[in-house]
This record gives C-alpha cells, sequence and structure tokens, in this order.
C-alpha cells in the first residue's frame, strides 16, 4: 500500500504509534498480517498488536517526543524496580539496577532538552493504561515465569523506544531534542544488547 505523509516517516511498532495517536499525530497502518474486520474497533486494534501489526506515523512534535520518552523512562524504572524485588537471578537484578540509573539520566537529558526548547516544554511523565496494564501483570508473576516475562518485555520496549528515538533523530522539528535523541539512541541499542544476552542465557 502506498502512502503519504506531510512529514518524514518511518515503520514502527503499534503500541508507539498508539502513543503518538494519543497526542495528536496522524497514522496510517500498515498490516503484517490479516486482520480480522469484524467486532469493536478496539478489538481489532488488540489484535494487530498481537499479530504485530506496525504502523506508518508521522514524526512526533517535540511535546509528543519528550512525553512519550520520558513515560517510558518512568516505566522502565518501575519494571526494574518490581525485577530488583522479584528476581532470583543476580544477573537480571543487575541489569534492572543498570536500567534504574540509564534511564533516570535519560529523563534529565530529555528534560534537559526540552527546557531548551523554543518555546520550552515540560514533559509530562506521567504513566499511561499500557503500562500500567504491564507493570501489573509483571506484578502477578514469580521465579522464572517473572524472570521470562521481564527480559522478554525489555527487548521489545528497548525496540519501541529505538523506534520513537531513531524517528525524532531523523525528523524533530527541535534542535535540542533531536540532538538528545540522537546521543540517545546508542544507548537504547546497548540496552537491547544487554537484554538479548539475558534472553540467551
Amino acid at each position: 500500500m502506498t502512502t503519504r505523509t506531510t512529514r518524514r516517516s518511518i515503520l514502527i511498532p503499534l503500541t508507539l504509534a498508539a502513543g503518538l495517536t494519543a497526542c495528536g499525530a496522524r497514522t496510517e497502518a500498515t498490516m503484517t498480517n490479516a486482520i480480522d474486520q469484524s467486532g469493536p474497533k478496539k478489538a481489532r486494534l488488540r489484535d494487530a498488536m498481537d499479530q504485530g501489526t506496525v504502523v506508518r506515523a508521522a514524526t512526533p512534535s517535540a511535546k509528543q517526543f519528550a512525553d512519550l520518552a520520558t513515560k517510558n523512562d518512568a516505566f522502565e524504572i518501575a519494571a526494574a524496580r518490581l525485577a530488583q524485588s522479584k528476581s532470583t537471578s543476580p544477573a537480571i537484578r543487575a541489569y534492572a539496577a543498570k536500567m534504574i540509573a540509564a534511564h533516570a539520566g535519560l529523563t534529565a537529558r530529555i528534560t534537559k532538552a526540552a527546557a531548551a526548547a523554543r518555546p520550552a516544554i515540560a514533559p509530562d511523565a506521567s504513566s499511561t493504561q499500557d503500562y500500567d496494564a504491564k507493570l501489573a501483570e509483571l506484578r502477578t508473576l514469580s521465579g522464572a515465569a517473572f524472570d521470562q516475562a521481564y527480559v522478554a518485555g525489555q527487548i521489545h520496549e528497548h525496540h519501541v523506544a529505538l523506534s520513537l528515538y531513531e524517528l525524532y533523530a531523523r525528523g524533530g522539528e527541535d534542535s535540542s531534542l533531536k540532538a538528545a535523541a540522537i546521543a540517545i539512541v546508542p544507548i537504547v541499542k546497548s540496552h537491547i544488547a544487554m537484554a538479548e544476552a539475558l534472553a540467551a542465557k
């Protein structure tokens, strides 16, 4: 399917696109699997997410980017704190400690860049229903089941975050936030590598 957007766009996971849509960005769905068109719209969207749907999303505004980035950081920190208290794996607990420190640092970097934006931006790092549900699910797990779900979630969420940062690094409208996104891309890639190493053990 051929699509046109007024801004530069790339394919990103639907979970990120849902956040962009909530913030007001325009998106166009591109299905990677056949999706049942019957039933309520929300059910179709949920099925699409389960089947690996991606969307073509316009580059977020500076405010949208700052909000999504800091919300992701807040989720990563909350999930890591759960891992520190629930995981029986020293390697996973050590990884979680690194994620707490790293994502606190990323939030500080984005917040500083947002303050330098014109006009200045105050990021909204409040949680979302999606993140709340994922944390609630992790709280119900223990032992190996928790470890497996946490590590798998880390790989997924960091890929989602990487899509966001790469998207803004390519076409972001604010120079200070764009510079921050460019600097953060390799950091997120290193987090993916660490999480994949845990999954391989």
